[in-house]
Order: C-alpha cells, then structure tokens, then sequence
C-alpha cells in the first residue's frame, strides 16, 4: 500500500506507524515536507495580503520518526531518488516513511478540477 501525503496531513495520523509495525503491514508512506498547511498558506498569502497565521510549523526529523517506530525511514530529494526509495521500500515489505523534502507546492486544482470544456457544436 502506498500513502502520498503532505507533512500536515501526514502529522495528524503520523502515531500509525506504530500500528504498521506492530501488524508487520508494508505500508509505504510518502511525506511531501514543507513545513506548512500548503493550500493554507497559499491562500493566505494571495487573499490577505501576504498575512499568514497558524499555517506553518515546525517538522520533526520523518526519517528518525520512523526509524523510532521501528520502522524503515528514508529521504529523497529528487525524482530519481523517490523512485529508488519506493522500489526499495516495496521490495523490502516493511512500515516504510520516506521524506520528500520540497518548497512550496504549485496551485494543485487546475490539476485536480480542470475548467470544463466547451460543447462541440454539431
């Protein structure tokens, strides 16, 4: 199973590594780090005049957490190093967290709502 979340997201449910190690599930969870509510901040800073409160915080070290778990962590800062920790975490069949570290995030709902489009005509 693989789990693709942003650090926020990942944070509120992060004590389940717990139960994937307990249970031996080979869960593999991608963790996309900037250190912010990203959508949040975005938003923030393009409604309110650059003005942000509450979207920011501070991570822990993922690959550590894991690692404290029992399970695998690893770290991978660029495309072809995520697609080797995920291969690897996969074949090795154990609780694995791998830390994207990034910037902030593009805009994501032009991708996930594309504008309609037009009627043919005819």
């Amino acid at each position: 199973m693989l789990s693709v979340s942003g650090d926020g997201g990942f944070l509120f449910t992060a004590s389940e590594i717990a139960s994937a190690v307990h249970h031996k599930l080979p869960v593999v969870a991608v963790v996309f780090a900037d250190g912010a509510y990203g959508n949040v901040l975005r938003m923030q800073k393009e409604l309110h005049d650059g003005r942000v409160i509450g979207s920011t915080f501070t991570n822990p070290d993922f690959v550590k957490l894991a690692e404290a778990y029992g399970a695998d962590g690893r770290r991978a800062e660029s495309p072809a190093e995520l697609e080797t920790a995920v291969r690897e975490a996969f074949a090795a069949r154990r609780p694995t967290v791998i830390e994207v570290p990034v910037g902030e995030m593009p805009e994501p709902w032009p991708v996930i709502r594309p504008a309609p489009s037009k009627p043919k005509k005819g």
